[in-house]
């Protein structure tokens, strides 16, 4: 879950939200104590701790949405569409090849957190 955080941190700077090492830290230090479980609680914890100007306020919701939410959470739900489990791994193995090939660092942030979401009830 750091990791993620962590990158998602990363695409906030990269994106030009200005984010302090001592935020970056409080984030992930608050992230125990507020219980994560819940989607919404791990985005007002973040939103609390990284973002300081209500003006970049849009960029984190865009880029938590992405990196919260996701693609990698929607191909857990493809287990209710009737899709074979070929057919799943084709679509992600078609994503990741995408992925692969882009050439922006900022998109290429933001595809890899849409391919790889977080499993379970944070990326759904």
């Amino acid at each position: 879950m750091d990791e993620h955080v962590i990158a998602f941190i990363g695409a906030l700077r990269t994106a030009g939200v200005r984010v302090s090492v001592s935020e970056s830290l409080d984030a992930l230090n608050a992230l125990p104590e507020a219980g994560i479980g819940e989607r919404t609680t791990l985005r007002h914890t973040l939103r609390t701790t990284l973002i300081k100007d209500q003006g970049d306020r849009p960029t984190f919701e865009r880029l938590f949405d992405a990196y919260f939410t996701g693609v990698g959470g929607a191909l857990i739900q493809l287990d209710d569409t009737g899709l074979t489990a070929e057919d799943r791994e084709r679509i992600q193995s078609a994503l990741q090849t995408t992925l692969s090939q882009t050439d922006s660092p900022t998109l290429q942030l933001l595809f890899e957190a849409l391919v790889n979401g977080l499993p379970g009830g944070l990326a759904v």
